[in-house]
């Protein structure tokens, strides 16, 4: 499936950012690509590595809930962009979600 880019905050290294009020989601089950994507995402937007940002909200890596997820573009919804899915729906994505 490709992805509209209105789904999701930006694209490092091929991952597209999906960002949410209670953490992010990179789009992709590769958790090494998913790290370094996230990093680049913080150093781009808040100047700093994503440990150095969660630090300053007075978290650490052992603080975040880091697990792997199915996606699915939440169409028709004004209030969401995404919904959690299985990986057997056509539109499904594989996610990573961190998040405090």
């Amino acid at each position: 499936m490709t992805i509209p880019r209105d789904l999701y905050a930006d694209s490092y290294y091929g991952v597209p950012v999906v960002m949410d009020e209670e953490g992010e989601c990179l789009l992709t089950h590769d958790l090494r690509r998913a790290w370094a994507a996230l990093n680049r995402f913080h150093r781009t937007e808040n100047g700093a590595s994503a440990r150095d940002y969660w630090a300053d909200n007075g978290l650490s890596i052992q603080d975040l809930t880091v697990y792997p997820t199915w996606l699915r573009p939440a169409s028709g919804d004004p209030d969401w962009l995404w919904r959690t899915t299985t990986h057997d729906d056509p539109q499904a994505v594989p996610a990573i979600y961190i998040g405090a």
